[in-house]
């Protein structure tokens, strides 16, 4: 939105509203909805019935979340969470402060040849 709108048109507040949903919308890429659906398809296959299907995906995605904070939780109190840690946490949070520094600092006007573009290919 901000890049085809200009960051000029949002304002100071909004724009860091915005940069506070940076770290889920970065990218999709391990998004899990193709492998659910994957899963459900062989099951289909093989004859499993879909509702037992999901309820060993919940329980599975229930189980994988609780060991992921329990290891998370102890690898930073093991290593130390500012002396061994790998940078990616760090870097997580960079990330949407520094687009939101370049939104403020260096604020851009809307791209009206891309969004005469985007009209001409919605009628199109």
């Amino acid at each position: 939105m901000v890049t085809t709108f200009g960051s000029k048109s949002w304002g100071g507040e909004n724009l860091t509203v915005m940069s506070f949903f940076f770290w889920f919308n970065r990218g999709y890429r391990p998004h899990p909805m193709p492998n659910q659906f994957e899963a459900f398809k062989i099951a289909d296959v093989i004859g499993i019935k879909n509702r037992r299907l999901l309820l060993t995906m919940i329980i599975a995605g229930l189980l994988s979340l609780i060991c992921s904070f329990w290891s998370n939780l102890d690898m930073m109190y093991r290593d130390g969470a500012l002396a061994k840690v790998t940078r990616f946490r760090f870097w997580v949070g960079r990330g949407a402060f520094a687009k939101l520094e370049k939104w403020l600092l260096y604020p851009v006007s809307s791209d009206w040849l891309g969004i005469s573009f985007m009209g001409m290919g919605v009628f199109l």
